[in-house]
């Protein structure tokens, strides 16, 4: 159920500026506190997860995404438009 409160969470962050907002005004923190506060984040929204659980989904995503770009072929740079989502935002979360 956390994975998909994850997705959901992150989906309703592109659709709700409120959160949006408030998910913008997290970057400049650092990893940890942004972790714990995006944590804090989901549960207000009613869809919550763990640190754990974002940190492995976070992991998921991008090994997801290597794993596509090394299939997709010698000189190709083609993601799909979900997998560039997915990299976007995992690559967000594990630099902080």
């Amino acid at each position: 159920m956390s994975s998909k409160n994850i997705s959901l969470f992150f989906a309703r962050a592109e659709s709700d500026p409120d959160l949006s907002a408030q998910m913008k005004s997290l970057q400049n923190e650092g990893v940890e506190a942004f972790v714990a506060r995006l944590v804090g984040l989901s549960q207000k929204a009613g869809l919550p997860f763990t640190e754990d659980e974002l940190t492995e989904a976070a992991q998921a995503a991008a090994s997801e995404d290597l794993s596509d770009a090394l299939h997709s072929g010698p000189g190709s740079t083609s993601f799909s438009d979900a997998s560039r989502r997915r990299f976007r935002k995992s690559r967000a979360l594990l630099q902080g």
